[in-house]
C-alpha cells in the first residue's frame, strides 16, 4: 500500500532523520570511548522513536491506495527513464514541468499496464506452504476452480500471481472445514463437497463416484468401500485426478492406473508409480523414481496443457 499523504509526512521525518543520522555516527563513536557520551546514544533513540511515532500514526490513517504488482521489465524501464532524465531536474522550471510530466506520464503508463489481464491458458497449478495447499484448474474457456484453500492471503495471492479473476468455485477435497474468509477472498461463487454440510448457502452437495458438471469441468469423487479417495476432473480433453492425502492404497493405485489419465497428483509421497504408463504425469510432494516432477524439488510449479506438450514454470 502507498500512503498518499507520504510525502508530507516526508517533509517532516526527513529532516530530523539527517540531523539524528550524523548525531548517531559521531555518539557512538564518543561512546565507545568513553561511556561519560552514553546519554547521546539514549537522545538519538528518543529522536528515532519519535520518527516511528509519526511514520505508525500517518500509515493508521485510510489514505492509502493498494498498488498491484507489475511486470518487472517495467518496472526497469521507469528507472532507466527516471534515470537518463534525473540529470536535468536541476533546471529551470521551464524544462523541470517538461521533464516531469514525460516521467509521470511513463508513471501513468506503467500502472495502466499492470491492469492488462494476463493470458490465461488452460493449466493446472499447485500451490504448498507450511502443510497447506491449493490446486487451481483452469480450462481454454478461462473457467477456473480451486481445490481446497490455504489462508485467505496466500490463496488470493496464488490465483492473482496466475492471472485469474474469476474463480468459479472451490471444490473440497482434503479439508472438511471451508476456510469461509479464503472463500470470500478469491470470490468464488459455490462450495462443491463431498459428505457434511457445513450450513453454508453457497454449498453443493456431490455423491460419490457420481459425475457431476461445473461449467466446462465434470468432476467426481472416486470412491471405494465407500470412502473417498481421490477428485477425478475431466476438460479439455484433459483427465486429472488427485488423490487424497493417505489414500494411495493398492486398490486404489490400480484403479487409477487402469483409467489412464494424463496428470496424478500425489499429495503425499508416491509409492506404486511404475503402476502408470509413460502418458500418465505423476506430480508428488517428494521425489520418488519415475516421478516427472517435485514440489519439494522444484518449489510450486504449473503445467500448460495443449498439443505442444507440457511446460513447466518453477517458483521457489
Amino acid at each position: 500500500k502507498f500512503s498518499i499523504i507520504a510525502v508530507i509526512v516526508n517533509l517532516i521525518v526527513v529532516p530530523i532523520f539527517a540531523i539524528l543520522f550524523p548525531l548517531l555516527v559521531v555518539s557512538t563513536l564518543l561512546a565507545s570511548l568513553t561511556g561519560v557520551f552514553g546519554f547521546l546514544l539514549f537522545v538519538c533513540g528518543f529522536g528515532f522513536d519519535v520518527i516511528y511515532t509519526i511514520a505508525d500514526k500517518f500509515a493508521q490513517t485510510g489514505l492509502s491506495v493498494s498498488l498491484n504488482s507489475t511486470k518487472i521489465y517495467v518496472v526497469i524501464a521507469f528507472f532507466v527513464l527516471m534515470f537518463v532524465l534525473s540529470k536535468y531536474f536541476m533546471t529551470s522550471n521551464k524544462r523541470k514541468i517538461i521533464y516531469g510530466s514525460v516521467a509521470f506520464g511513463v508513471l501513468c503508463v506503467c500502472f495502466g499496464l499492470s491492469f492488462i489481464p494476463a493470458q490465461i491458458c488452460s493449466s493446472v497449478s499447485f500451490y504448498n506452504s507450511f502443510g497447506t495447499y491449493s490446486i487451481l484448474i483452469t480450462n481454454s474457456n478461462k473457467e477456473s476452480v480451486i481445490i481446497d484453500l490455504s489462508t485467505a492471503n496466500n490463496t488470493k495471492n496464488f490465483v492473482n500471481s496466475l492471472g485469474v479473476k474469476d474463480v468459479s468455485c472451490v471444490i473440497m477435497l482434503e479439508k472438511t472445514k471451508l476456510n469461509y474468509d479464503a472463500f470470500n477472498a478469491v470470490g468464488a461463487r459455490n462450495v462443491i463437497r463431498c459428505g457434511n454440510s457445513q450450513g453454508y448457502d453457497e454449498e453443493i452437495s456431490v455423491e460419490k463416484n457420481e459425475k457431476a458438471k461445473i461449467g466446462n469441468f465434470e468432476i467426481c469423487y472416486r470412491a471405494n468401500s465407500g470412502q473417498v479417495f481421490g477428485l477425478e476432473i475431466l476438460f479439455d480433453n484433459t483427465k486429472l485426478f488427485i488423490f487424497k492425502n493417505h489414500q494411495t492404497k493398492q486398490e486404489n493405485l490400480e484403479y487409477v492406473a487402469y483409467q489412464d489419465y494424463d496428470f496424478v497428483v500425489f499429495e503425499k509421497e508416491a509409492t506404486g508409480v511404475s503402476l502408470f504408463g509413460e502418458k500418465t504425469t505423476i506430480v508428488a510432494r517428494y521425489q520418488k523414481e519415475s516421478v516427472d516432477a517435485s514440489a519439494s524439488e522444484d518449489g510450486n510449479f504449473s503445467y500448460l496443457l495443449g498439443t505442444n506438450g507440457k511446460f513447466r514454470r518453477c517458483l521457489d
